[in-house]
């Protein structure tokens, strides 16, 4: 142990503080826009306050989801990304980013849980766009 450091980091106290962050390390291929993002990462942040979750997604997460929805869109020769950019990379960028704790990794998948607490979130995200709150944009 006399050979190692031990740095403790916290995550970014703020999602503008994380935008920074994935827009100044992760690569840029095609448009990923601003409320996409912003959803993205605030999804991410709902994850990491999730009790069911042992190990939650860090940084590198919100940097891999940011990189490969990019890379998806650039697939299918689009010049920015779409919701559908981000589901289709949501569950190969986090299945192995999480880990459920054990009194609820036998009753559900991690890739049910993703898709179901991803779809929960867009819905309370769209709700709250249709009513005018805003509070992730």
């Amino acid at each position: 142990v006399d050979r190692f450091d031990f740095i403790r980091m916290a995550y970014p106290k703020s999602v503008d503080e994380e935008i920074k962050i994935v827009r100044l390390k992760g690569q840029k291929l095609v448009d990923f826009p601003e409320k996409l993002l912003r959803l993205v990462l605030n999804f991410i942040r709902h994850l990491r306050n999730d009790e069911k979750l042992e190990k939650k997604p860090s940084v590198r997460a919100s940097i891999g989801i940011y990189e490969r929805a990019q890379a998806h869109a650039l697939i299918k020769h689009k010049k920015r990304v779409g919701i559908d950019d981000v589901k289709s990379v949501l569950l190969s960028v986090l299945a192995h980013r999480i880990r459920l704790k054990p009194g609820y990794k036998f009753t559900i998948k991690k890739e049910n849980f993703i898709i179901e607490k991803f779809k929960e979130f867009e819905e309370k995200y769209l709700s709250e766009q249709s009513q005018g709150k805003g509070e992730y944009l």
